[in-house]
């Protein structure tokens, strides 16, 4: 049904268009989900979240080939993408899906490099096939080490590996996963909004994304068999940690993978931006450019050095780099006065840190009108402290 009078608009716009679009752009699998379970009877189709509400969300969506708008309330109290998540967990904890978006993926380590003083690339071998389009595709990587074996490991041995992986797989009960994602859920619930986003931190404490540079077929492939995975490291970080205790031979892991949205980028008059942490990602992508007007490619770190990592990078005839070398904290502030240098802006792909991001993005919607279709402005760290 569609919002009514009585629904509580949410006061701080900026804050609710920032979930909506983040939520239609990464995480569509659960409105899909959300939408099917609160409305089991209707054939749904492309569902998009279009409005929030203090007491629920409203859903546009494709029934039996018309549009229709569904209206779903929140079930607990929590901040908004607290409340639409916990309703998407719920929907697929009674379906018995894994609320981990389990996709597990091995990886055996052939190569390992410094490319600038906090860039190291991994080079990787799998046995289950790479995606063509690897621009910005990124894996949860567990920061563990499964085992270590040679270099030199034999064909047999892999095939163990899959073999068992397989095994531990299909021993899973789809019925225990059930009942106790439906505990998981009723402990969400009852706790208080702190203690329940640290419960979901200390279960994602030992996962980071990390961005798949690239990916080929090997010489005796049918498939993207192998890869770079660059990744940057700062600090005592536990990805730096982990990072250094990855060697060759060895076997790492990810529990979930996703995708990039970036169609956007194919015509009209775009803007790149990337800080250290989004260069693989960014570079990624501009070895699929097809767009025939050069972009504006913003280019971000705390360090000139690590800028490096584009010396070898062939970009786009005509693009015009802007280089910002600064505190974190300040990028955000400075990347605005490039951009209210450039006269026209159609598209934006963007990745660097939370606050930062948000300067940019609420910049992007309000002064330049850009919509979340074109505005793919992301946060892909945040800073504990400025």
């Amino acid at each position: 049904m569609p919002a009514t009078p009585p629904y509580t608009p949410i006061a701080d716009i900026d804050a609710k268009l920032d979930i909506i679009e983040h939520l239609n752009q990464d995480h569509i699998e659960e409105v899909q989900a959300i939408a099917a379970y609160y409305y089991p009877d209707l054939a749904i189709t492309n569902p998009l979240i279009i409005d929030i509400y203090k007491e629920g969300m409203l859903i546009s969506a494709q029934v039996n080939n018309k549009p229709q708008e569904l209206f779903v309330d929140f079930k607990l109290e929590g901040d908004l993408e607290e409340q639409v998540l916990y309703l998407a967990y719920t929907a697929m904890a009674e379906q018995g899906r894994d609320l981990t978006g389990n996709k597990k993926h091995y990886f055996e380590v052939i190569g390992k490099q410094k490319l600038t003083p906090n860039m190291t690339r991994l080079t990787l071998h799998s046995e289950t096939p790479l995606p063509e389009n690897y621009a910005g595709y990124a894996y949860g990587m567990i920061l563990k080490v499964l085992n270590k074996t040679p270099l030199q490991q034999t064909v047999a041995d892999k095939q163990q590996i899959t073999s068992l992986t397989t095994s531990i797989k299909e021993q899973v009960n789809k019925q225990v996963k059930k009942r106790g994602n439906q505990a998981f859920l009723w402990l969400l619930k009852k706790v208080s909004s702190d203690r329940r986003q640290k419960i979901v931190k200390t279960i994602n404490k030992d996962i980071r994304l990390y961005t798949l540079r690239s990916a080929w077929k090997s010489k005796k492939s049918d498939f993207n068999n192998q890869g770079y995975m660059d990744v940057f490291t700062h600090g005592n970080s536990a990805g730096s940690l982990w990072i250094e205790t990855v060697n060759l031979g060895d076997i790492v892991f990810s529990r979930t993978e996703t995708d990039d949205k970036h169609a956007h980028l194919q015509e009209g008059q775009t803007v790149l931006i990337a800080d250290e942490t989004a260069y693989p990602a960014l570079a990624g992508i501009l070895d699929f450019w097809q767009n025939d007007i050069p972009p504006h490619i913003v280019i971000l770190s705390q360090q000139p050095l690590e800028q490096d990592y584009f010396d070898d990078n062939e970009f786009p005839v005509g693009a015009t780099i802007h280089r910002i070398v600064s505190p974190y904290n300040q990028q955000g502030l400075k990347t605005l006065e490039i951009l209210k240098d450039i006269e026209s802006i159609d598209g934006v792909w963007g990745a660097f840190e939370s606050k930062a991001c948000k300067v940019v993005r609420h910049y992007l919607r309000n002064e330049r009108q850009l919509t979340g279709k074109q505005n793919h402005i992301k946060g892909y760290w945040k800073a504990t402290t400025d």
